[in-house]
């Protein structure tokens, strides 16, 4: 044997010969249970046959291989069946097996010493290599086959492969056993679709197999040889692999059948053992089969996941790819919008052909222009926004505030846009933000655990770096194939949690857009595009941006802002004041001119705005047109606002009054105030006098401005009718009152009976104030409370004994007569209390009680002049007596001060002041004339009411 190998390149030697004599030797080997040692002799053939193929296609002549090896008139696929195939080891013996016969055969006692040695997994690994190296050999030794027969061979040999292994179990390489497995059906499901595509066979209802496609498959199965004797039923009681081929060659619906069979198992397999990217692979297939099948509602789901897939690989083209079949079936089902945005990324992507991305940006334009429905869609796919500022982050309310955009076009022409706009929220001072709470990724790596550590991760290429291996001569090269330098970097694992954590999409929303900055008719070229947004800002506060909106006949695309750019709106409180024209006050009871001035440096009104004053209702307003509005026009259009207009009041019983003008406008923020003080022109008030028990009303008005008011025909009057005023001034005459003067007005009251006693008096008198020139009335109301009189107090002192007049330091009888007013006398007591002066000394008690009987009462008391000259007479006070009974303390502008203190608690807890006119004292004025007590010497005397030391 070794003698032979080391002649094969000699002239007349033969393979099939060294071929039968090196199996021998393996047979010898299984024979004796070295099954390593026999495959090793198998290898070694397989490895010195493929040597022959690759120089033989090199151009070499390799004699041995005679026509026989070149034809193929079988495609019958591998038999594990038997170990040894008897029948076809004579063929090959004979120099009448072809290629693929002999391929088979040396492949199946492969798989025989794989199984003795316990290797299925190493079975189903070398099957890929077998399938796809023995096509290879078939290719480029140019034999001739029809059309589908090299994929029926190769589909009914994956299965045969299959069936067998089913047999066996892995217990070492269990996970890598299944890999290989499922890569062989998912090379059986690809072979079958090949030859449904050939055959006419695919799902497509207005498809249907033409003769010559009949014929062919007439051809193909014939191709397949017939059963053998152990072939017919499997040990699974499962069709053998090319009664199955036949099978599904036979109609549509079991194509269909056994093609969704094999992919789900491939699927299926491939999910199994975890490898996710190979199942999704698969899943586009079955996907793009179910739209053929007329299904897109169960194609939509499987392309939208390959589509996430492939983007979170980083694998752009595929994923672009994939989703040009995506717009495709969820075209078929009418679903608008997510038509819409599938149409969207198309149009932007930069893998795609730009003939398809044109083609979906115009289809994007015919939706938009026909469409009667407003579609949302994502902006960012197609429209972005790189970067944002504003020109000015702080600007004053009612200006105008510009933001520069640049925008990138990520289409393949230009985008024509009806609208874009740039909304807005204002940033409320209290606003909290809390953290958002999401899973975090596993922490099985140490940088995550180390503070401020950020690795540092290579983005995933969009293309391949590739190289390519050629064995042979660039014009019959044997071998050719490429390498990638980076596959571990680009089939590096992805840390699981990514994909658990990844939530589903919200809807895309448009955000309220009621403050918003947009721009009208702008057009985007391929690429960045810088535009500036302008809008007059008419609130105050902190606004942040929010959402892009782009609008395009109906179609909305729409971008929520990750980085949120803020500017401030300020309003500075301009300086507002009312100022009289005419005088330096305003005055109650007259219209006052007053001009309204505003600083208009940060307000930016415009013309035909209006501003309204407000005021309280007692507070009247005129401006030129009888409203309370002012408009602004050319002539007040500048930074500082002056307006004409009147404000009037009543005159009040105070002497000023103060108010608060609101100016108000859509324009401010808040309304503008200023303060106006309005002062009285006319200070009334009134007393009442005493003469006995006639009573008189005085009522004096006193100048209080600058300006002169002419008062004439005054008025009083009450609503008792029992009283009635008696005007002892001049009706007719007119007084001139001018600051600080007093004119005074008197009345007689006359009453009918004497139970009134409270009285409301109400008081009029018209004016002229001489800036005025308009008549107008005055009104003053006050009210008398017990103004009758009671009491009639006389006081006398008469000197004691023989004198005959009143000495100095001499005692004296003063003698105290109370009289009551009324008719009905009824018996009371009063407290009298003589006041200390410096004219008289009290001897004994200066106060006590004096019983009121027949409505008289008197009492005598010691008194002494202090001083000698015309001396009035002591004062008399009078205080009502209430006996066990609780005082109410009353007050009133009209009372007079209550009595001072009394050494008697008891009397003094019980003491209530009469009010003023309730006691009339007839002696107040009265005088007693005091002689001194010694002459020649110095005293002291009282001339006109003052003291003073004279000698006499």
């Amino acid at each position: 044997m070794r003698l032979m190998r080391e002649r094969r390149n000699e002239p007349g030697w033969g393979f099939i010969q060294f071929f039968l004599i090196q199996e021998e030797l393996a047979f010898m080997f299984e024979m004796l249970g070295l099954y390593d040692d026999a495959m090793i002799q198998y290898d070694e053939l397989d490895a010195l046959f493929s040597q022959f193929v690759i120089t033989k296609v090199s151009g070499t002549a390799v004699p041995w291989l005679t026509n026989n090896f070149l034809e193929c008139k079988s495609w019958a696929g591998i038999s594990l069946q038997k170990a040894i195939n008897r029948d076809r080891r004579d063929q090959i013996k004979d120099n009448k097996a072809s290629l693929i016969e002999f391929r088979n055969y040396l492949f199946s006692r492969q798989c025989a010493l794989l199984f003795l040695l316990g290797k299925p997994s190493e079975v189903s690994r070398r099957a890929m290599e077998f399938l796809y190296n023995t096509v290879l050999e078939v290719i480029k030794l140019k034999i001739s086959v029809i059309p589908g027969a090299l994929d029926c061979w190769s589909f009914v040999s994956a299965l045969e492969v299959l069936q067998t292994c089913e047999k066996y179990e892995d217990l070492y390489n269990p996970e890598l056993f299944y890999l290989y497995r499922a890569t062989l059906w998912d090379h059986a499901r690809k072979k079958l679709y090949s030859l449904g595509e050939l055959c006419g066979l695919m799902p497509e209802d207005d498809v249907q197999p033409r003769s010559e496609q009949l014929t062919m498959v007439l051809d193909l199965t014939s191709g397949m040889g017939i059963a053998e004797e152990n072939d017919a039923v499997n040990v699974n009681n499962q069709p053998r692999p090319r009664d199955k081929l036949r099978e599904a060659l036979s109609s549509k619906d079991s194509f269909q059948k056994i093609y969704l069979e094999l992919l789900e198992q491939a699927m299926g397999t491939f999910k199994h053992i975890g490898r996710y990217r190979c199942a999704r692979l698969i899943t586009k297939d079955l996907a793009l089969f179910y739209m053929r099948m007329g299904h897109p509602e169960k194609a939509e789901n499987y392309l939208s996941e390959a589509v996430k897939s492939y983007h979170q690989e980083g694998w752009s083209q595929l994923s672009e790819g994939t989703r040009l079949d995506l717009a495709r079936c969820q075209d078929k089902l009418k679903n608008k919008h997510k038509f819409l945005q599938t149409a969207l990324y198309i149009a932007s992507s930069s893998t795609l052909p730009e003939a398809d991305r044109r083609k979906y940006l115009e289809r994007l334009y015919e939706e938009a222009k026909n469409s009667t429905e407003t579609s949302p869609l994502k902006a960012s796919p197609l429209i972005t926004v790189e970067e944002m500022s504003f020109t000015k982050p702080e600007v004053y309310i009612n200006h105008v505030v510009e933001v520069e955009l640049k925008i990138k076009n990520k289409g393949p022409c230009d985008v024509s846009c009806d609208q874009i706009c740039l909304s807005f929220t204002q940033v409320k001072s209290s606003q909290n933000t809390k953290p958002v709470v999401s899973r975090q990724a596993s922490d099985t790596s140490l940088t995550e655990n180390v503070a401020n550590c950020r690795p540092i991760s290579k983005p995933t290429a969009n293309m391949i770096p590739l190289q390519e291996n050629i064995e042979g001569s660039l014009k019959s090269p044997v071998l050719c194939g490429v390498s990638c330098f980076q596959s571990k970097d680009l089939l590096r694992r992805v840390d699981s949690a990514g994909s658990k954590t990844i939530t589903k999409q919200p809807a895309v929303k448009k955000e309220d857009y009621a403050l918003c900055i947009s721009g009208q008719d702008i057009i985007l070229k391929p690429g960045e595009n810088v535009i500036v947004l302008s809008k007059k800002i008419e609130k105050v506060g902190v606004f942040r941006t929010n959402q892009f909106w782009v609008k395009i006949g109906n179609l909305d695309l729409i971008k929520t802002l990750d980085v949120q750019t803020s500017f401030t709106s300020s309003y500075h409180q301009p300086l507002c004041q009312i100022n009289p024209t005419c005088r330096d006050k305003l005055i109650m009871g007259i219209e006052n001119e007053v001009e309204l001035s505003i600083e208009n440096s940060n307000l930016n009104l415009e013309t035909g705005q209006q501003l309204e004053v407000v005021t309280s209702s007692d507070l009247q307003v005129k401006t030129s047109d009888g409203s309370r509005f002012l408009t602004i026009d050319e002539s007040t259009k500048d930074k500082s606002l002056k307006f004409n207009f009147t404000l009037y009041h009543d005159i009040i019983e105070s002497e000023s009054i103060d108010f608060m003008i609101k100016i108000a406008c859509d324009r401010f923020p808040q309304p503008l105030l200023t303060g106006v003080t309005f002062v009285s022109p006319l200070l009334a008030s009134h007393k009442v006098h005493t003469a006995n028990k006639r009573k008189y009303l005085q009522i004096a008005l006193e100048g209080h401005s600058d300006s002169s008011f002419t008062l004439q025909d005054p008025t009083a009057s009450t609503t008792n009718k029992d009283v009635e005023f008696i005007c002892l001034s001049k009706p007719d005459q007119k007084w001139n009152v001018y600051k600080s003067q007093r004119v005074s007005y008197l009345w007689e009251l006359k009453c009918n009976t004497e139970s009134v006693m409270s009285l409301p008096v109400f008081f009029h008198v018209n004016y002229i104030c001489s800036l005025e020139q308009k008549q107008r009335t005055f009104s003053y109301t006050c009210q008398i409370d017990n103004f009758r009189t009671q009491y009639h107090v006389r006081v006398t002192v008469t000197p004691q004994g023989e004198n005959k007049h009143c000495q100095m330091s001499v005692l004296s009888c003063m003698k105290i007569e109370v009289t009551s007013m009324y008719s009905n006398y009824t018996e009371d007591r009063v407290l009298y209390r003589v006041d200390d002066d410096s004219f008289w000394a009290v001897s004994g008690k200066s106060a006590g009680l004096l019983n009121i009987a027949n409505g008289h009462g008197s009492i005598e008391i010691d008194v002494m002049a202090i001083t000698a000259g015309h001396l009035p007479l002591p004062r008399v006070t009078l205080c009502q007596y209430k006996e066990n009974t609780e005082i109410v303390k009353q007050e009133s502008v009209d009372s007079e001060p209550p009595p001072s203190p009394l050494p008697q608690k008891t009397v003094q807890d019980n003491l209530l002041p009469f009010q003023q006119g309730q006691v009339y004292y007839a002696s107040i004025a009265k005088q007693v004339h005091v002689y001194p007590n010694s002459i020649n010497s110095h005293m002291e005397a009282v001339i006109d009411n003052k003291l003073t030391d004279v000698k006499i």
